[in-house]
């Protein structure tokens, strides 16, 4: 909730990536859509695979790799933040909030990023193309999923409370439902892909008792 509401800031109504629905998207995302991501991650029990939860992870060229990608979207985000002044923050006296906004940012980035190495190390995934879908299509494909789940969310709310539904509206909310569910196959074919063609623990089956053979049966 908390990192959803940071990134907000950091998206000024003045640029194209915070006009429309994107804005109100992410706060309604960071109330509504929090249940998104441990629902589609619990089919992988990828919990019960940890050896030890903490830990400092290894990593590889990849890993950095991904998370330079991260800190360049932040970066940017923040430099537009900057240069269009949002008013919804003018009170502040220079850019402090954007600043703030950066530095929190920029830690959860990093928190994320050795808490996803540690799961990859801890479930042996150690294949370099494996990693980077992980870092780079599954974590960013749960975060605009709580985007798209709090809003279609927030449109079955509005029919339940009586809203007025216009064709502009229903169009928004069939838009935002059916990136949702192209989200969560996505995310369930590179989870399969990353941790294994079944994506979950297989329970061991049970062994059968052996038949006795012809001279156990005849001894007495």
């Amino acid at each position: 909730m908390i990192f959803l509401l940071i990134c907000y800031v950091l998206l000024p109504p003045k640029t194209i990536l915070a006009t429309g629905q994107l804005g109100p998207a992410f706060i309604a995302s960071a109330f509504l859509g929090f249940w998104y991501a441990p629902w589609v991650l619990s089919h992988y029990r990828l919990r019960q695979r940890l050896v030890e939860v903490w830990g400092w992870p290894r990593f590889n060229v990849v890993d950095l790799l991904s998370l330079s990608v991260w800190i360049g979207i932040i970066f940017a985000l923040a430099q537009n933040a900057w240069k269009f002044h949002p008013s919804r923050y003018y009170d502040y006296a220079g850019q402090q909030t954007v600043v703030f906004a950066t530095v929190v940012v920029l830690f959860f980035c990093l928190y994320l990023w050795c808490r996803a190495t540690w799961l990859l190390q801890q479930c042996g995934v150690w294949h370099p193309i494996r990693r980077m879908v992980f870092l780079l299509v599954v974590l960013p494909a749960v975060l605009l999923g709580n985007v798209d789940a709090a809003m279609s969310l927030a449109f079955l709310i509005g029919m339940f409370f009586g809203t007025p539904i216009t064709f502009l509206l229903a169009a928004i909310a069939f838009g935002f439902l059916f990136e949702l569910v192209l989200l969560t196959t996505m995310i369930h074919t590179a989870m399969r892909y990353v941790f294994g063609e079944n994506g979950r623990e297989v329970e061991p089956e049970p062994t059968a008792e052996p038949e006795p053979t012809l001279n156990e049966s005849k001894s007495p």
